[in-house]
């Protein structure tokens, strides 16, 4: 073909400036500054080949999808993509990916659904935009309950069949999309035979040859809730071999190490197993390596690792936590989850180290929650604990009754809120032991049993519930209370994992069976108190309480059988008590009266030596527990000077036992057979004539 000379101007023209248009194109794409696009609004101003217009609908695009994420309108744009591809279906089809995105939004997901119709109206085979259809459908449902979306979405893919009939890959995807509409159902319904409609999809995907992350991990997610539902731990496993397989496919899928992670956590807070955490922050490293900044993640994160602070009473781990929890609210300041999981780890940090800055961070963190979501119940219920916390600290009622005011705000927006019942419940037995009434405990255990009623079964629950029917026992001698305080601390142990038992759990445990002993003089109940508290030193060596209430059982049980190899033992807990804490009065107390039973135990003259020796070093340890102001010892001194028949100092500290208002009933002091040496002094007579019992 001939071209004059003027044909070639305009060909090196057009070619000349069609290189500059889609050089400017590239510049844009490459900087991100979607505002230079507002010289492409004009028809007049569109690249006339197929690769440049290609390339403008790309950044109109991607300009829409940037809006959107800024939360503004992308219409306009996603409009001049459209005219630009002239109607193309795929042009539709990508904007409703795009809508899709934002999928925990309606809206949204209305705008996708519209989007991928107007795909269809242009190619009515197009299966991506079915499929989209479908699961937009499916979604919405998910969010709403609504089921005439689930159904709306089962005939979209009914039509998809159609379009899938002769590709095996199609009908893979297809069966993944059903899989994950029987699984939002079930989530809705609560149908246990949703789920296996979901299973049996996802099994005909995997025929299909279904191999994408996405898909397994779809499928492990209904093995967990599964696992969950009818408690098998095998379809636990399972999960995680195809979390696993889903990462393995796409090492780079952040998703899928979300996941993973989110599951570990998961079976985490109900087995508390190092290994499973240790698999759960490993994943969550991982996903942060491909993601670093990303809102679910810091989130879930930090919920790990206070968890496990909490769980082993760590104020180290819980400490590591804090900092991610202030990283995922510079991302999200606005979701009330972030606050109810950080709130409830600074109580504990602020509990662990008795420290009241924490628990004023927990309060200010609360209450920004509540200002979000005032009918969030857990929040109050956080906000209650806080003030609980604040009364212990503090030993000031004032605080419990803030609590108390608390659960019950929460209360009005959930009147069978076992959570909050239980917070009461806990709040009124700290109230009783602070006033020592009675009448508290009672209402506590009303409050206990109402959560109870409510669904309450966790193992602190059941603690707390014993600890205060147990001091309910010993306030007012009440041999049943003990006797169900056991039951409820057996409850919790039954329900504790076996990978993370609670020492404070085992401690108060022991002392009930101690008190149980006491009541029923029977010396099986000392020595189960013993094997508790025993165990209880062997998962917190450094419990000090633990060591002077074993010693203080070993003392009943070689006391009630004559044990001097118990009592024996009980001395060096004794003694180990003291050198933990050189004021604990009640330790003295009891290693002095430990000596005393000894020395009435070794009644040979060959050990008379011996015998001295145990009596003196009971004299000297009494004294320092009446000098460090533990009111018994008083009496206990009494008791030894009548014994060594020094009998002017056992009547000075009879008298002095009765100044304090610490005395036994007439009846006791009088057949107490450590006082016979004093019975027939005129001192003692007197002593009984005046004697009124407080």
């Amino acid at each position: 073909m001939w071209y004059s000379y003027e044909d070639y101007k305009y060909m090196l023209w057009f070619f000349m400036s069609s290189y500059s248009e889609k050089k400017s194109l590239s510049a844009i794409l490459e900087g991100g500054d979607f505002s230079q696009l507002e010289e492409y609004k004009s028809p007049s101003s569109w690249p006339t080949d197929i690769e440049g217009r290609k390339t403008l609908v790309h950044l109109f695009l991607k300009a829409g999808e940037q809006k959107l994420r800024a939360g503004t309108d992308a219409d306009t744009l996603f409009e001049r993509a459209s005219q630009v591809a002239g109607g193309s279906a795929d042009v539709f089809f990508r904007q409703g990916v795009i809508f899709e995105k934002n999928e925990s939004s309606l809206a949204m997901l209305k705008k996708a659904q519209e989007r991928y119709q107007k795909a269809l109206d242009v190619d009515g085979a197009f299966f991506d935009a079915l499929v989209g259809l479908g699961r937009t459908h499916a979604k919405s449902g998910a969010i709403t309950g609504d089921v005439e979306r689930f159904s709306e979405a089962a005939a979209v893919y009914a039509s998809a069949d159609v379009v899938a009939a002769d590709n095996i890959m199609f009908q893979g995807l297809l069966s993944w999309q059903r899989a994950l509409l029987a699984y939002w159902e079930g989530n809705a319904s609560g149908e246990v035979s949703d789920y296996h409609r979901a299973l049996q999809h996802y099994s005909e995907g995997r025929e299909c040859g279904c191999n994408i992350p996405e898909f397994w991990t779809g499928y492990a997610t209904l093995l967990m809730k599964m696992g969950a539902t009818l408690r098998r731990e095998d379809l636990y496993e399972e999960a995680i071999r195809y979390y696993n397989k889903a990462v393995d496919l796409d090492p780079k899928y952040f998703g899928g190490w979300l996941a993973m992670g989110n599951a570990l956590m998961n079976l985490y807070s109900n087995k508390v197993s190092e290994k499973l955490f240790a698999d759960a922050h490993e994943a969550f490293a991982m996903a942060s390596t491909i993601e670093a900044h990303n809102y679910h993640l810091l989130l879930n994160w930090a919920r790990l690792i206070t968890m496990s602070g909490i769980a082993h009473y760590d104020s180290q781990r819980v400490r590591m936590g804090l900092p991610k929890f202030a990283d995922a609210q510079r991302l999200n300041a606005e979701d009330p989850a972030l606050y109810r999981y950080w709130g409830e780890a600074l109580i504990a940090q602020g509990r662990l180290l008795e420290t009241l800055n924490f628990l004023r961070q927990a309060e200010n963190t609360i209450a920004k929650g509540i200002e979000l979501a005032p009918e969030d119940v857990i929040l109050w219920y956080h906000y209650g604990a806080c003030y609980n916390e604040y009364g212990k600290y503090f030993d000031d009622e004032r605080y419990c009754l803030q609590a108390i005011e608390k659960f019950n705000a929460g209360l009005v927006f959930d009147e069978d809120s076992s959570l909050l019942y239980y917070g009461l419940g806990v709040s009124y037995s700290t109230l009783a032991e602070m006033r020592l009434d009675d009448t508290l405990i009672k209402k506590s255990c009303q409050c206990f049993a109402k959560a109870y009623d409510g669904g309450e079964r966790a193992p602190i629950f059941f603690s707390s519930w014993g600890l205060t029917l147990m001091n309910y026992g010993e306030m007012m001698n009440d041999h049943n209370a003990i006797v169900d305080a056991i039951g409820k601390f057996e409850n919790a142990i039954a329900n504790t994992p076996e990978e993370a038992p609670d020492p404070e759990l085992y401690y108060h445990y022991g002392c009930s069976l101690d008190l149980l002993g006491d009541f029923t003089a029977n010396e099986e109940h000392y020595e189960r108190a013993i094997e508790a508290l025993t165990y209880t030193l062997q998962l917190d060596p450094g419990n000090n309480d633990a060591c002077y209430s074993l010693g203080l059982a070993l003392s009943h049980l070689g006391t009630l059988v004559s044990d001097v190899d118990a009592l024996s033992k009980a001395l060096a807990l004794f003694e180990n008590a003291v050198g933990g804490d050189n004021e604990d009065d009640m330790a003295w107390n009891e290693w002095g009266m430990t000596l005393l039973y000894i020395s009435q135990m070794l009644q040979d003259p060959a050990q008379q030596n011996e015998t001295q020796q145990y009596t003196e070093g009971a004299e000297e340890k009494l004294l320092r527990a009446v000098f460090l102001g533990n009111i018994p010892a008083l009496y206990n001194l009494a008791a030894l000077y009548s014994l060594t028949n020094n009998t002017d100092a056992a009547i000075h500290y009879l008298r002095r036992s009765y100044e304090s208002r610490a005395m036994p009933p007439l009846d006791d002091i009088l057949n107490d057979d450590w006082l016979q040496n004093l019975r027939n002094t005129p001192d003692f007579q007197d002593f009984v004539k005046g004697f009124r019992t407080p």
